[in-house]
């Protein structure tokens, strides 16, 4: 039950986190990001199969992952530069 939680959570994030490098949308990176982890809880890999614990804690490692990459995501504008100031 805690590898499952503790590999979900991990996992999830870390997915997340390295799909968003490639990726450059956070929201795409976040599905890719769970849906690694399930694929990797499926073949036993990690745990002893998909279950309740993985679902939620991939599910809530990829959210993690997601808030840490909206912010560097390509979707959002970059930001003004400052305005040259006036004398």
């Amino acid at each position: 039950m805690w590898v499952d939680i503790i590999g979900g959570l991990i996992g999830g994030l870390i997915l997340t986190w390295i799909a968003a490098m490639v990726v450059k949308n956070a929201m795409v990176a976040m599905i890719i990001g769970f849906v690694i982890m399930m694929i990797v809880f499926g073949f036993g890999w990690l745990g002893e199969g998909i279950n309740v614990y993985n679902v939620i804690a991939s599910l809530v490692g990829a959210f993690i992952g997601y808030f840490a990459t909206k912010g560097r995501s390509g979707s959002t504008p970059p930001a003004a530069p400052p305005a040259a100031p006036t004398a």
